[in-house]
């Protein structure tokens, strides 16, 4: 049986031993690395066995806890797209109901079907300014199909004018402003009809031949009426009153400094929309007067 002293100093000599053992351990592998390298892999391939079996019960539970984890997300991926599914599902019914529906009001009111048109769009090539003509010339060539005379022509703002001629690379068209231009209109707030037509040399636009008591108001907007082989809804200007009883519209369309314009054919439209105005309307209202 060691004494207390023995046993603190043997204690002492055994740290300091490990201590030194291990800086000359590593001073040795710095100096001369190959053999602690082979002793190393040496060590490695024996134990390393070892190490995988006490490793397995814990790759053991982090798969069983990984495929318990894509187990809860693919059941509630599968709940989502189950409920999106008889949403869609719903919506779905409430289209075709709607279908359904619609096809039924379409039989009520004998609805018509409004044919496609076609447009163009091309740039203004020049200009034709006279005491008894206005208008512009647009290019058009590449186009599959050209463009009817009377066609509209529109800038990003409004109406510009219609086309007069139609050759294989170019469109003459007619400016609202031209003396020979006159296109029904009417009053966005006021409902009032009216002739838009063109000042011509003196330039501007003015309002006549709309009903008395039924003036168009300042400021409102005026838009192009479906009569006479107009199309109705197009956008034109902006009344204003330069004097008692004299209504002139300030266009949208900047009729002095025209560059992209786009041409529209309605010709589809107006065959359908004046046989359509005349099977419905002029019916009702004979109902009424045999009422």
């Amino acid at each position: 049986m060691l004494s207390v002293k023995r046993r603190e100093f043997l204690a002492s000599v055994t740290r300091t031993g490990t201590v030194l053992g291990a800086v000359f351990l590593l001073f040795a592998a710095s100096i001369f690395p190959v053999p602690f390298e082979h002793m190393r892999l040496w060590g490695r391939s024996h134990v390393g066995f070892f190490y995988e079996w006490a490793l397995f019960p814990q790759d053991c539970i982090d798969d069983l806890q990984h495929k318990i984890s894509a187990s809860l997300t693919l059941s509630s991926e599968n709940k989502r797209l189950r409920l999106e599914n008889q949403a869609l599902n719903a919506e779905r019914d409430n289209a075709l109901q709607l279908q359904v529906e619609n096809e039924h009001l379409k039989s009520l009111l004998h609805w018509s079907e409004i044919p496609a048109f076609g447009y163009v769009t091309g740039r203004v090539m020049g200009e034709e300014h006279g005491p008894y003509r206005h208008a512009v010339l647009m290019g058009w060539e590449g186009a599959s199909k050209p463009p009817a005379v009377g066609s509209v022509a529109l800038d990003m703002h409004g109406l510009v004018g219609r086309v007069t001629e139609v050759s294989p690379h170019a469109l003459r068209i007619l400016l609202i402003d031209d003396k020979a231009s006159h296109v029904p209109v009417v009053g966005k707030k006021s409902a009032s009809h009216a002739i838009l037509g063109g000042k011509g040399e003196e330039g501007g636009l003015e309002l006549a031949y709309y009903a008395q008591g039924a003036a168009p108001l300042e400021g409102e907007i005026v838009e192009t009426l479906l009569k006479d082989g107009a199309v109705s809804g197009i956008a034109v200007g902006r009344v204003h009153y330069e004097g008692q009883g004299h209504p002139v519209v300030l266009p949208f369309a900047d009729l002095r400094h025209l560059s992209i314009l786009r041409v529209v054919d309605y010709a589809p439209l107006l065959q359908v929309a004046p046989g359509y105005m005349d099977g419905k309307i002029h019916t009702s209202h004979k109902r009424k007067k045999a009422g």
